[in-house]
């Protein structure tokens, strides 16, 4: 199922010349979120669900950090999902080859973000081709 998933994300980004994909399968037991995915070139972002739905986000940042590369990832939701409006997760790695998300949720008032719950902080195994 992992690999079945990690396939559908890194196929819903058109082929861009050498642009690279990466994708990220969260570990353990997340209730929020199973994956994360962005490409290099256009920093569209998708989100997975821990029952499948898929949302698009965008690529905000990215800097360096100890091992690699550092991402924020930020999702505005169309129509409040879970009770919240929007979401964000940072992917970083912590060693080679090792890496972590952490993730919040927003609630949106009157254009205004305000923090509503967090989304954990989970190892994952990410791949970039």
């Amino acid at each position: 199922m992992r690999n079945l998933l990690a396939l559908v994300l890194l196929t819903a980004f058109p082929y861009s010349g050498f642009a690279a994909t990466t994708t990220c399968i969260l570990e353990g037991g997340s209730i929020t979120v199973k994956a994360v995915a962005w490409d290099d070139e256009t920093n569209v972002a998708k989100v997975t669900d821990h029952l499948g739905n898929t949302r698009e986000g965008r690529v905000t940042l990215e800097s360096d950090h100890n091992h690699g590369k550092k991402v924020n990832i930020f999702v505005d939701y169309e129509s409040a999902s879970y009770g919240v409006d929007a979401a964000e997760y940072i992917v970083f790695p912590t060693s080679p080859g090792t890496y972590r998300i952490i993730g919040v949720a927003y609630i949106v008032r009157d254009g205004e973000q305000f923090l509503n719950s967090s989304h954990g902080n989970h190892a994952a195994n990410c791949v970039a081709m």
